[in-house]
C-alpha cells in the first residue's frame, strides 16, 4: 500500500555479502529499501532483491541498476558494521552499557544488567539449579550487542546480533539461542523462549521493569505504557504457564525490589501490592480474552494468585464441573451460605467436639473429619474435579445443620465460638478451590 500501481522490478547484490548473518541482509532490504527478499527451493537466502516501483518504467534494466547502487550502498555499510564488532568480544562491551542511561532514575543498562543477572540467579537456582552458570551467562551477555555498530544502525536486530556474534565467538548454542530468545515473546501470542535458561532471564529482565517503574512512578495509565508494562507482564504469565513453574509470584516481587532497593529509594510494600496487582488484572484480563467467564475466573484468582501454574486447569475443570453437573448451583449456594454467617467474624475459634449438642453439629464435623484429607490431597493432585465432587457432600449436612442450630447463639460464648469454628475450617477448605462467593447464583 505505499505505491499506487506497484511494478516489480528483481535486482541482484553481491554474492559476497552472503556471508552476513540472514537477518541483517533481510533488514538493510526490507527496513531501508522496502525490498523483497529471495530464497531458493531449499530455503536459503539468494543474492536477489525485489523492489517495487510506483510506474511501469521505461528502462527497466535502468531502474534495476539504481536499486543495486543504492543496496549496494547499505550493504557494504553492514559488512563494515559486522567486521568492525567482531574485533571486540562481546562481553568485553558489558562495560560499555555504563555509558547507556537506562532510565533516569533507575541508572544505566549496566545496572539494569546487574540486577536482573541476580534476580536471574536467584530463579534459576529454584527453578534450574544445574544449569544457574549458563543463566548468569546469558544475563550478562544478553544486553551487550545494544552498543554495537550493528544494532546502532538496525535497532530491529538487538538479540539477533547478539546471537550471530555469541556463534561466531565459539559460545555453545544454549547461550547463544538464550540471547535471542530472551526477548521472546514479541508480541501478543507470539512464540516463547525455546529453553529454560533463556525463560528465565526472560522473566527476570521483565520483571526487573515493572518493578523499576512502578517504584519511580512511572505505571501504565489509560493512555499510557510507554514501557509496555503490561506485555511484560502478560510475557511473564505466559511463559510461566509454558514451562509449567512452581513459582511463588509474591516472593519473586519482592526479590526484584529487594535487589531495587539497594539502588534507589521507595515504599515497597506499596509497590509490592500494586505490581501484584497489576499482575492479577493481568491475568484475569488474558483469561477473560481467553473464553473464560469474568465470575469463574474471579472466582479462582481470589481463591489464589501466588502460583500461575495450576490456575488454568483449576479454571477448565470448575467450568466443566458448574456447565455438566447439576451439583454446582447447590454446591456455591451451600459455600455462600457459610460465608454469610462468617463475613463480620474476625478471630480464628478451635473446635472442641465435647461441646457438640445437636445430632446435626456432631454429622457436620464427622463429615469435615471424613473429607477433609480427601479434598486435600485431590487439591495437591490438581484433580480439581475429583475435589469438587467430594465438596458437594457438604451440602446435605451442611443445610441440616443450619435448619436445626443457631450458629451465633446468646446462649453460651463458647458454644457459639465452637460453631463458627467449625465453619472456618469447613470455609477455608472450600476457599483452596475457589471463592464460590464471587458466582452470581
Amino acid at each position: 500500500h505505499l505505491v499506487e500501481y506497484p511494478c516489480a522490478v528483481c535486482g541482484s547484490f553481491d554474492h559476497a555479502f552472503l556471508s552476513l548473518p540472514d537477518e541483517v541482509l533481510i533488514t538493510a532490504m526490507k527496513e531501508h529499501q522496502k525490498y523483497f527478499a529471495v530464497y531458493d527451493h531449499d530455503g536459503k537466502l539468494m543474492p536477489h532483491f525485489v523492489a517495487v516501483n510506483n510506474t511501469v518504467p521505461r528502462e527497466a534494466s535502468v531502474v534495476q541498476r539504481g536499486h543495486e547502487r543504492v543496496l549496494r550502498a547499505r550493504l557494504t555499510d553492514a559488512d563494515f558494521f559486522y567486521k568492525e564488532d567482531r574485533k571486540r568480544p562481546l562481553l568485553d562491551r558489558l562495560e560499555d552499557l555504563k555509558r547507556v542511561i537506562y532510565q533516569t532514575e533507575l541508572g544505566t543498562s549496566h545496572d539494569k544488567v546487574a540486577r536482573f543477572t541476580r534476580l536471574s540467579e536467584y530463579l534459576a537456582s529454584t527453578l534450574l539449579p544445574e544449569k544457574v552458570d549458563e543463566v548468569r551467562q546469558i544475563a550478562r551477555l544478553c544486553k551487550c550487542d545494544l552498543v554495537t555498530l550493528m544494532v546502532s544502525e538496525f535497532p530491529s536486530l538487538q538479540g539477533v546480533m547478539g546471537k550471530a556474534y555469541a556463534e561466531a565467538e565459539g559460545y555453545p548454542e544454549e547461550i547463544a539461542s538464550g540471547i535471542y530468545e530472551h526477548y521472546l515473546p514479541t508480541r501478543a501470542g507470539g512464540s516463547l523462549p525455546g529453553s529454560g535458561t533463556a525463560a528465565v532471564v526472560s522473566i527476570a529482565d521483565r520483571m526487573d521493569t515493572i518493578a523499576g517503574c512502578f517504584a519511580v512512578g512511572l505505571e501504565p495509565t489509560g493512555s499510557a505504557d510507554p514501557f509496555a508494562l503490561r506485555r511484560h507482564a502478560l510475557a511473564i504469565i505466559r511463559i510461566i504457564e509454558g514451562m509449567k513453574w512452581s513459582l511463588s509470584l509474591t516472593q519473586f516481587i519482592d526479590k526484584a525490589l529487594d535487589l531495587l532497593s539497594e539502588g534507589i529509594s521507595f515504599d515497597k510494600e506499596s509497590i509490592r501490592l500494586k505490581v501484584i496487582t497489576f499482575m492479577r488484572e493481568r491475568y484475569k484480563n488474558m483469561m477473560l480474552s481467553s473464553g473464560y467467564g469474568s465470575d469463574l475466573t474471579e472466582a479462582v484468582i481470589s481463591a489464589g494468585f501466588d502460583d500461575i501454574r495450576p490456575l488454568r486447569a483449576k479454571l477448565d475443570q470448575l467450568k466443566a464441573f458448574s456447565e455438566a453437573s447439576d451439583q454446582f448451583h447447590g454446591l456455591a449456594l451451600t459455600v455462600k451460605r457459610v460465608k454469610n454467617i462468617l463475613k463480620n467474624q474476625k478471630r480464628l475459634f478451635r473446635v472442641d467436639p465435647n461441646l457438640f449438642r445437636e445430632p446435626s453439629e456432631l454429622a457436620l464435623w464427622k463429615t469435615f473429619q471424613t473429607l477433609r484429607q480427601d479434598i486435600r490431597h485431590a487439591l495437591e493432585r490438581e484433580a480439581f474435579s475429583e475435589a469438587l465432587s467430594l465438596m458437594v457432600q457438604f451440602k446435605a449436612p451442611v443445610d441440616t445443620f443450619f435448619d436445626q442450630v443457631e450458629v451465633l447463639t446468646q446462649e453460651s460464648r463458647p458454644l457459639q465460638e465452637n460453631r463458627v469454628g467449625m465453619l472456618q475450617q469447613i470455609s477455608r477448605l472450600m476457599d483452596r478451590m475457589a471463592d464460590f462467593s464471587q458466582f452470581s447464583i
